[in-house]
């Protein structure tokens, strides 16, 4: 082992032996490595004859790829050790070799890939804080996924199906972006809110403050929104299609899939109750038919839409088989 450290202070390890000294630091723990290195005198390097910028550039690299108790010191040495051999910079050749010999690189790397995903039921939501402090609130029948490798200082990327709202912590050099069913969104620092269904014709994305940018893979556009602004982007040609909105609650509804309804008689209204939940639902009153009703209903939630109506007109309800009848008190 200590001749091996003495070539590698030197700059003249050949593949061969790196590959000794990588199985031989690969029986060791932190402390018996870190003791070998000052052993063959690599610790005793005069930081001063080193380039500071290019010391601090190394170090961080190592760190950023491991994470291990103790570790530090031995980064520090190991970041000195390059900088002056510059022969060691081998890429192909095993130059980072020593992270590997913490025994913690290929976990670390495994735990990168494995995605984190976070689904919701048909009636619920969850709001949930992402690394960054970003936060998420996820519609009914939706799911929010990403890995930790694509989630970090340089890059923040999310996938969505369904319906979110997003609150992206501002970060700088590190965009936010959302990816959905063929397009994504980019951000810095905003509030925002997506609609990517696994059906229907379109994608919905809803600006409330900041800035964002939507990209179609489909037709490889894209389009800036501002405050207020809804886009939706059609999934047969992905062209998009901005709608300036004067009611904030109604974006809200829209995202959130409901039945939105303005003065419009209560008979319509049923009868798209009905369809949603594939049902029956009916007024036992021709004149409550003419009633007009203005709101929002539920799209995943029927007891509460009918306690909606219900309260809305002072009705009273009642189920026979698959048919759900609205009478007078």
């Amino acid at each position: 082992m200590h001749h091996l450290l003495k070539k590698f202070k030197k700059g003249r390890l050949t593949p061969t032996d790196l590959a000794a000294l990588r199985y031989e630091a690969d029986q060791m723990d932190d402390d018996e490595l870190l003791n070998a290195f000052e052993a063959a005198g690599i610790a005793d390097i005069d930081e001063n004859d080193v380039d500071q910028a290019q010391l601090d550039m190394l170090t961080g690299q190592i760190a950023a790829k491991i994470r291990k108790r103790r570790i530090t010191r031995i980064l520090r040495i190991v970041s000195l050790s390059v900088a002056a051999c510059l022969a060691l910079l081998l890429v192909g050749t095993g130059t980072w070799y020593v992270m590997e010999t913490t025994r913690e690189y290929s976990r670390y790397a495994a735990t990168l890939a494995i995605p984190n995903v976070i689904t919701t039921g048909k009636s619920e939501s969850v709001t949930v804080m992402l690394p960054d402090s970003s936060r998420v609130t996820l519609e009914p029948s939706s799911t929010l996924s990403y890995t930790l490798g694509d989630f970090n200082s340089e890059a923040r990327v999310v996938n969505i199906s369904g319906g979110a709202e997003f609150d992206v912590a501002h970060r700088d050099g590190a965009m936010f972006r959302v990816c959905g069913r063929q397009f994504d969104v980019t951000v810095t620092g905003t509030v925002f809110s997506v609609l990517s269904p696994e059906s229907g014709d379109s994608a919905i994305v809803y600006l409330k403050e900041g800035a964002v940018a939507m990209h179609s893979d489909i037709s490889d556009k894209s389009v800036r929104l501002s405050p207020n602004q809804m886009v939706y982007m059609s999934y047969s040609t992905g062209d998009f299609t901005i709608h300036d909105m004067t009611s904030s609650n109604d974006a809200k509804a829209i995202m959130r899939g409901d039945l939105i309804f303005t003065a419009t008689p209560l008979k319509e209204v049923l009868s798209r109750i009905g369809e949603t939940y594939d049902m029956t639902v009916t007024a036992d009153n021709p004149r409550l038919d003419r009633r007009l009703f203005t709101g929002y209903l539920p799209s995943t939630n029927l007891p509460e839409a009918i306690v909606i109506i219900r309260q809305a007109f002072n009705l009273h309800t009642s189920l026979s088989d698959s048919t759900l009848t609205f009478s007078a008190k």
